[in-house]
């Protein structure tokens, strides 16, 4: 994976990890699960014009097995990148550029440590017209 010119990333200079920063509203943890954020970000895949959604065929058959599966889509920010021979394969057996946390069995997401992403989440509200619990977040006490 490149990094972009003029981009701004925190990073680790342990680890020498880099991932794009949270917003500064971002909301705090709640039990070591990071809650989403208030509205989608800058570059999130569910804005329009995104290249997430330049491939239309693509985009609607993910869409489509999200919904058909009620699974969550997950944010990036915070998460950090993965760096050309890392070695970081997920769970799914690609890499999509960004070392999500997996389980201890290394074959499966954290889901845990993962944020639900807010474009997602306005997405799934307008499909279910905001009847019924969101995939990915705890229902509501």
């Amino acid at each position: 994976m490149s990094i972009s010119a003029g981009k701004a990333y925190d990073g680790c200079l342990a680890c020498k990890a880099l991932w794009e920063p949270l917003p500064a509203d971002a909301p705090p943890d709640v039990d070591g699960s990071p809650q989403p954020f208030r509205k989608a970000c800058d570059n999130c895949a569910f804005r329009r014009g995104s290249p997430e959604r330049s491939d239309e065929d693509g985009w609607e058959g993910m869409l489509i097995g999200m919904a058909g599966r009620e699974s969550a889509f997950y944010c990036h920010k915070g998460v950090p990148l993965s760096q050309p021979g890392d070695g970081y394969v997920a769970a799914n057996g690609e890499n999509p550029g960004f070392r999500y946390p997996l389980m201890a069995d290394g074959k499966s997401h954290d889901l845990s440590r993962l944020r639900v992403c807010a474009g997602f989440i306005a997405w799934w509200k307008g499909l279910t017209r905001g009847r019924g619990p969101i995939p990915g977040l705890s229902p509501a006490p």
